[in-house]
């Protein structure tokens, strides 16, 4: 009787104690997430930690295409030079001057320098050949040295021309250094203009028109 009701509290014991144990284990299997097994479909697998790479960026600096340099255009002024009469009203900026004709001294010059020197280079052969001397300083008179070494109609003939040679290169000479001329000179734009004139003469007066 007495081992039946051991035996029989034993028993209880036994179940009281597998329910208790089976609910912790419940419990703990609740609370921890299950894990995959190795090999799992679906399981993500550890990827190899890779370091970041550095990158250095280097910022150029590309300067525009210019071109060949161009030079700065400046509106430069035009010198005009035209024929100053009397009366003749002077734009701003401007004057009159006074130079020599080239046209009559410069062929004057040229004509007379011709004319004197071949005189004078004959006229000392020609000595030297009639006489045996060449430090006669005759043939280098201006003018008339011709004629002092002449003693031939030929020779005459020549110092002739000669002396009229010489005498009208002179005057041009003389003439284009006394016959000054005025000259009005002044600036202006690019472009041509007219410009009136008016100048008062003997008994009436002319009126003039340049183009320039």
């Amino acid at each position: 009787m007495n081992s039946n009701h051991r035996t029989r509290s034993l028993f209880v014991l036994s179940v009281g104690l597998v329910g208790v144990l089976g609910g912790a284990s419940g419990a703990l299997a609740q609370q921890a997430p299950a894990e995959d097994p190795p090999g799992a479909y679906g399981a993500a697998e550890p990827q190899p930690y890779a370091p970041p790479q550095q990158v250095y960026t280097v910022d150029v600096y590309e300067q525009p295409y210019q071109g060949p340099p161009t030079q700065p255009v400046s509106a430069t002024p035009r010198r005009v030079v035209v024929p100053y009469d009397d009366g003749m009203p002077i734009p701003e900026g401007g004057y009159v001057r006074s130079r020599s004709r080239k046209g009559l001294w410069i062929p004057g010059l040229a004509i007379f320098a011709a004319s004197y020197f071949v005189t004078a280079g004959v006229g000392s052969l020609t000595l030297a050949l009639r006489d045996g001397t060449s430090n006669n300083g005759q043939p280098w008179v201006p003018i008339v040295g011709g004629f002092l070494v002449a003693n031939t109609p030929g020779g005459r003939r020549a110092a002739a021309f000669s002396v009229l040679a010489q005498s009208a290169g002179l005057t041009l000479f003389i003439a284009g250094l006394a016959a000054r001329r005025r000259e009005l000179v002044y600036y202006t734009d690019s472009g041509r203009g007219l410009l009136f004139g008016a100048a008062p003469l003997r008994g009436g007066g002319m009126l003039s028109l340049t183009v320039f």
